[in-house]
């Protein structure tokens, strides 16, 4: 869920409404995800994640009606001094967080009966649109490697632009926990599938994502006939949904994404859910070398505008192969530290 930018007002001109506070507390509980993904990263602000965590679960939100105390208020305050205690860790030198702590030094507490002024609110709303560019611009670029299985690891590690590599046959999740994350992020789910005579190792998650589709894109030699037969013959007949590509055509590819040849096609497709894209492909040969694998992270879907620019890069999936003498590194993990290396990227092997 985005941050919300909080309504500036006028003394003697708004009035309080619900969603002045309600959007505000809002933030915090984004916010405090995000804070403990940090703290993932940066062990010495987990103290103060969990200051922020006591504060952030005594907020509440309100209805019309309901009286504005003067500890709701309060609250905010003590929450955006320890917030900034943990920009000035994250990011000492970022101009926005030195503008951040001017704003925050200017709210105070209040007490009961005291006059709520616009300006005490609009000081809240400076917080954020300062807060939000601090999130952006300091997220760390990191390659994450879990266990097999560790859904619920990955929802932590999860963010917009993140793509992810997943094993098909990944048994802790339903269809629905994988639409759910579609929804929210824009994530790439890069199945890892050999050729397509295995599709039928899907489990449940991907079932009514990838089995609703009754096309495949065949991988071979010869031409790039797309067979419309494949899924009825071995599935049952199935509807196709609107938003379904297959080869990106040439014309719509970004300038520097090239075609995907090695050298002949590999069996390749792709389903748009909410905001992000499931895809299939070919598990050995995504990671040839670092350029093959960068091929794969930063290709452009054909319904998006630009080469895909990826924030983060989890691995839930098998990493070695059985013919490791056809790539340069020998397992997925290995490729990736390298294209990580290259990139000036952190890496993180959690198994």
């Amino acid at each position: 869920m985005p941050i919300k930018a909080l309504r500036r007002v006028t003394d003697h001109v708004h009035y309080f409404i619900p969603e002045d506070h309600n959007d505000h507390v809002e933030n915090w509980r984004e916010q405090l995800s995000i804070c403990r993904e940090w703290a993932r990263l940066k062990a010495d602000i987990k103290s103060k994640v969990d200051e922020l965590e006591s504060i952030v679960a005594e907020m509440r939100l309100v209805e019309d009606g309901t009286f504005y105390l003067s500890e709701d208020h309060n609250r905010f305050v003590r929450a955006w001094r320890v917030l900034l205690d943990i920009d000035e860790v994250m990011a000492p030198t970022a101009p926005e967080v030195s503008e951040l702590s001017d704003v925050v030094n200017q709210m105070v507490e209040i007490k009961a009966g005291d006059i709520y002024m616009a300006e005490l609110h609009n000081l809240f709303a400076d917080a954020w649109d300062l807060q939000v560019k601090i999130n952006e611009t300091y997220i760390e670029n990191v390659v994450v490697i879990l266990p097999r299985n560790d859904w619920d690891a990955m929802l932590d590690w999860i963010v917009d632009g993140a793509v992810v590599f997943i094993d098909p046959q990944i048994d802790t999740a339903t269809p629905s926990d994988v639409r759910s994350v579609l929804n929210k992020y824009r994530v790439k789910f890069m199945v890892m599938m050999d050729t397509q005579p295995y599709r039928a190792t899907y489990c449940g998650a991907w079932r009514d994502i990838l089995y609703s589709v009754n096309y495949f894109t065949g991988r071979g030699c010869g031409s790039l006939t797309i067979y419309k037969s494949h899924d009825a013959d071995h599935f049952g007949a199935t509807s196709v949904e609107e938003h379904f590509d297959y080869f990106p055509l040439n014309r719509d590819r970004a300038p520097d994404v090239e075609p995907w040849t090695t050298p002949y096609p590999d069996y390749w497709g792709y389903k748009y859910v909410g905001k992000g894209v499931v895809v299939e492909v070919p598990y050995d040969g995504c990671w040839v070398n670092t350029n093959w694998l960068d091929k794969y992270i930063t290709w452009k879907p054909c319904s998006y505008p630009e080469t895909w620019q990826p924030t983060r890069i989890i691995v839930i999936s098998l990493t070695g192969t059985d013919l490791p003498e056809f790539h340069e590194y020998p397992t997925l993990d290995e490729t990736l530290k390298a294209w990580a290396e290259k990139k000036g990227w952190s890496f993180k092997d959690l198994r």
